[in-house]
């Protein structure tokens, strides 16, 4: 690998360590991850274009170094690779502070067609239609998921009913500050994860937030605190609250777990631990709609909040 790096960028490295995937190396001070990239080619340009927004913004993303041809990939046999300048303790693990901080960091910046992930309804809606094509492929490979699978996806369309009728409301005008997102935003992440440019989407600031609570429930993380101080901090409004309600009921921690298992990157008895937590999670549903109308009252959750009182 040192080749290819001291070809097209230039640069010496007296050691380059493997970590995964991933070649990382330091020149002096400087940090360098050199990493596969797996997203698609109009996706690159723009992330280049987002990463060179965010260093004006003085955010700490990763620098997405271009080669000596002024391309951000390099085709090492046969794989595409980008150079990154990481500026961060790349090893500390991620909490809903970080999140926050890189969130306020990136507001306001501005939607664009290819990473705007923010038609949440018809992205969830085209999610379910998948899963429901594969029902009948999974009933004797994978059993539990077979049985379990109709529930997540009632729940997913609940969710999905629940943001159109916010939609609706607001005539498909939704107004919520917009920020730099993550598809995800796991309990194990590392700040390396939250900051690397090809993690990148553009969404309602919202949705990191609801994605690590949902992943913090079930990884047996207390959050508690962190969301009580997320509203004595922030002055949501009436369709950011009800945007961060829609995401927390849609089930993307099951949903995940059973894509990888179904790709065969997981056993399947890696969804039970999210399995045995199903009225937990209907509880805490519940805790969290009487808690957000404290601030300010959100459309119910009917056969939610008809189940047992808290």
């Amino acid at each position: 690998m040192n080749n290819y790096i001291n070809y097209y960028y230039n640069l010496f490295p007296e050691n380059i360590e493997i970590k995964e995937k991933n070649y990382y190396f330091t020149i002096k001070q400087d940090k360098y991850y050199f990493i596969p990239y797996e997203r698609t080619i109009d996706e690159l340009k723009i992330l280049v274009l987002l990463n060179d927004e965010m260093i004006k913004r003085n955010s700490l993303i990763h620098e997405i170094i271009l080669n000596k041809g002024k391309e951000a990939i390099t085709i090492v046999d046969g794989t595409p690779y980008i150079l990154l300048r990481v500026y961060i303790n790349e090893y500390k693990k991620v909490d809903l502070g970080d999140v926050l901080f890189m969130l306020d960091n990136n507001d306001g910046v501005v939607p664009n067609k290819v990473l705007n992930r923010m038609n949440w309804s018809e992205l969830w809606s085209s999610k379910v239609d998948y899963f429901e094509q594969q029902v009948t492929q999974v009933t004797k490979t994978y059993p539990l998921l077979y049985k379990t699978i109709d529930y997540y996806i009632g729940l997913a369309e609940n969710a999905i009913s629940y943001i159109k009728q916010v939609e609706l409301k607001n005539n498909n005008n939704i107004i919520s500050p917009i920020t730099v997102s993550h598809k995800r935003v796991y309990t194990d992440y590392t700040l390396f994860d939250l900051y690397n440019p090809t993690n990148l989407i553009i969404d309602y600031k919202i949705r990191d937030i609801s994605e690590y609570i949902k992943m913090a429930f079930f990884n047996d993380i207390y959050i508690w605190d962190e969301i009580k101080y997320i509203f004595s901090t922030y002055n949501f409004s009436k369709i950011s609250l009800e945007l961060f309600y829609g995401r927390l009921l849609f089930p993307s921690y099951y949903f995940d777990i059973y894509e990888d298992i179904i790709r065969n990157e997981e056993e399947e008895n890696k969804i039970f631990n999210i399995i045995e937590k199903t009225i937990q999670y209907e509880i805490f549903l519940r805790e969290m709609y009487y808690y957000i109308n404290e601030y300010t009252p959100i459309e119910p959750v009917g056969w939610l909040i008809k189940k047992a009182p808290l």
